[in-house]
């Protein structure tokens, strides 16, 4: 209402840097309350045996207008796909957050590529950047609550995409590996059990 209401006026600009803090408070309370929800155990994951491809196509059509505004290519390898039991509403959140977070910490100009992989016992989904990388050192903290990494402050976010990531992932029975690279770029990779091994 106040912005319809500045619309042409002086104020229009303060209406908007309003909405913009209403809308990152909103985000913020979003994620608390997730973060809640998952910790005290209040909901069962409904699962059920769904395609690593859908998962991609879900994730990918959410951030490709992020994508789109940084000039940063999503490539999808979609040659393999495997099935798998898991909760797709929520893996499909954990699996956009971690892309979300390669786009932020990705150059424009860069590609992204997302693929389905599989293993003798797990299969999952790997998501590769050319962004700015992380220390060796500091791959166990960037799923810690709040964290923020050093070199990332001048990037918006507010430190929990990972960790609710990880929370989901381990709540529907798999795990996150990451490789990364400073200055060259991440490679996570989202496992879970194969079907023919539950």
């Amino acid at each position: 209402l106040l912005k319809e209401s500045a619309a042409g006026c002086r104020e229009e600009a303060y209406a908007d840097e309003i909405y913009t803090h209403a809308k990152k408070l909103e985000s913020l309370m979003e994620a608390l309350i997730k973060m809640s929800r998952l910790e005290i155990g209040v909901f069962q994951y409904e699962k059920a045996e769904v395609w690593y491809s859908g998962i991609i196509d879900k994730v990918t059509n959410q951030a490709r207008a992020k994508a789109k505004n940084k000039e940063i290519s999503i490539q999808i390898d979609s040659e393999k796909d495997y099935q798998v039991n898991l909760d797709e509403k929520w893996v499909v959140e954990a699996v956009y957050n971690i892309l979300d977070n390669a786009i932020k910490y990705s150059p424009s100009g860069t590609t992204i590529y997302i693929e389905a992989f599989s293993y003798e016992l797990f299969s999952g989904i790997r998501i590769r950047d050319e962004g700015i990388g992380v220390t060796e050192e500091e791959i166990p903290l960037i799923f810690g609550r709040f964290y923020r990494g050093r070199n990332v402050h001048d990037v918006e976010g507010i430190g929990v995409g990972l960790f609710l990531a990880r929370e989901i992932i381990e709540g529907n029975g798999g795990y996150i590996k990451v490789k990364s690279e400073l200055g060259k770029g991440t490679i996570f990779e989202i496992c879970f059990p194969n079907v023919s091994t539950l």
